[in-house]
């Protein structure tokens, strides 16, 4: 069995964030009998401290468990990148803090790359949209045009937030300089463009109770730019 690396950005978690984290990475434990796994949770400067009560929550239950943090915030991407960083297992796998995917598709991404995929990125299937605010919906699907016109990817989903590789990925990742949240559609360019590199899409299907918070027009126009910057990179 390969090691894996679970790596989740974090900034200002929800209340329950920390007993959350323990029963999904236990539910993927189950899942995964027998592979080593390690937690890696970087705190991207939190505006609301957290609670070292809650780190050693994790701590006890997880024992290969890793807390990175810095200050101030500097973006998702940014958060990844020292997260990967920090990594060494045989295979790293990123996802949000509330882990929003069913539990299976990690697995399955181990999967797909024990089978020889150098970068597995998950796909939304159309009920997640179902799920998202108006504003949110118009912004993805924008977004979605724009990846397909102007990035040309097999695949113009790049923001679901869960993907995986082993170290040929992993050393592409650490390549990428986005620091917000299009650092996802970096690095899918940069894995399309590369040579010799097997990417593969995992459809995925959201947990019934998760939410989604709202995402400001300054942010907006902010990865509007960086969507500029990865076409004239690329």
């Amino acid at each position: 069995m390969r090691s894996l690396d679970i790596i989740q950005p974090c900034y200002n978690p929800p209340l329950g964030w920390d007993k959350n984290t323990v029963y999904y990475f236990a539910e993927l434990c189950k899942l995964l009998p027998g592979v080593p796994i390690q937690l890696i949770i970087v705190n991207d400067g939190s505006i609301k401290p957290i609670n070292p009560e809650a780190i050693e929550l994790i701590r006890s239950a997880i024992p290969n468990f890793t807390f990175l943090s810095y200050e101030p915030n500097q973006g998702k991407g940014y958060a990844l990148r020292h997260g990967v960083a920090a990594a060494s297992s045989d295979f790293q796998i990123f996802t949000d803090i509330d882990f929003p995917y069913q539990m299976r598709h990690i697995q399955e991404m181990y999967q797909r790359l024990e089978q020889g995929a150098d970068v597995v990125a998950g796909c939304r299937d159309e009920e997640y949209y179902s799920h998202l605010s108006w504003k949110r919906w118009i912004t993805s699907k924008m977004s979605q045009m724009l990846n397909g016109i102007l990035l040309r990817l097999p695949n113009p989903d790049t923001q679901s937030g869960l993907k995986g590789f082993n170290a040929k990925g992993r050393a592409i990742f650490l390549r990428t300089t986005i620091n917000r949240f299009l650092c996802d559609a970096e690095f899918l360019v940069l894995s399309s463009r590369s040579k010799n590199v097997r990417l593969e899409y995992l459809p995925l299907k959201l947990r019934e109770e998760v939410s989604f918070s709202s995402m400001s027009l300054k942010i907006i126009v902010q990865e509007f730019g960086n969507l500029l910057r990865i076409c004239l990179k690329n």
